[in-house]
């Protein structure tokens, strides 16, 4: 009963961010193309009216039979929580719930990694960007790999703000990209299917050359976060996986893939 409750949580759950993801913009001014990347066809579908999704639940729900081939234990769920929670996703159980921003801050300028990401946060809930990635980079230096993510999301609301606005500049997509390339070789949880949901997204489909400029930029981040670590002294990132959590994430990829797929099959 766990495991059936627990996959239709991940149903829904996946269902919001994916749906989210490709939410269509109500409005574009211009669009710059770019090596066909925004093409008239890539524009239309971006400009159409937002469809509106009903019966999502009724008609994805049949599919969930589809998943009866992956099992995820109850040792594997608690391997990946801790294996998240090491990589900066806490959730409820945060031992720092509660503390004060003050609190926050000064534990974060004494080099505590947790308080450093918690404080990224908070800076960015309030619209200070730059103060935000300042502290989402030292929490990367120091291990995490949700800051990572974060660092990601950033570069790529930044772009669609200026897309919207008719300012291509593909620099921080390719910078959104390879943060998530770098949190997926540090080992992120939640990274791959970020990736797959971002590239999904047609706004944010990147060129051969755009591609190869995201393995360059992957390289360029995760070389400076070493260097930088290795400067304070720490050893170099320990980005192992363990077989049996190894194997943990693929079932959960692949019934994340599945959702996914059972979404896209839905008829609007």
């Amino acid at each position: 009963m766990k495991k059936i409750l627990f996959i239709l949580m991940v149903a829904l759950v996946f269902g919001w961010i994916y749906l989210k993801a490709n939410k269509k913009p109500n409005a574009i001014d211009r669009v710059e193309p770019d090596n066909n990347v925004l093409n008239s066809e890539s524009f239309d579908s971006i400009t159409k009216s937002k469809t509106k999704h009903k019966n999502i639940d009724k008609k994805v729900e049949p599919s969930l039979s589809n998943y009866k081939d992956i099992v995820i234990t109850d040792e594997e769920i608690l391997e990946l929580i801790k294996w998240s929670q090491n990589r900066g996703y806490w959730g409820k159980e945060n031992p720092y719930h509660g503390y004060s921003f003050d609190s926050l801050k000064s534990m974060a300028d004494l080099d505590d990694p947790l308080a450093q990401y918690m404080v990224g946060r908070e800076l960015r809930s309030k619209g200070k960007l730059k103060e935000s990635k300042k502290y989402f980079q030292l929490a990367s230096i120091n291990g995490l790999t949700s800051s990572l993510v974060e660092l990601s999301s950033i570069s790529k609301v930044q772009y669609l703000n200026n897309y919207l606005s008719g300012e291509y500049n593909s620099n921080e997509l390719i910078s959104a990209y390879a943060y998530l390339k770098v949190a997926i070789k540090r080992g992120d949880p939640n990274a791959t299917t970020l990736l797959e949901s971002l590239s999904l997204t047609e706004q944010s489909k990147l060129s051969d050359a755009q591609r190869i400029k995201v393995e360059s930029k992957a390289e360029e981040i995760y070389s400076e976060l070493l260097q930088a670590r290795l400067a304070k002294g720490m050893n170099d990132f320990d980005n192992s996986i363990p077989d049996s959590l190894w194997k943990a994430q693929q079932k959960f990829l692949n019934m994340q893939r599945k959702l996914r797929q059972a979404i896209d099959d839905v008829e609007y």
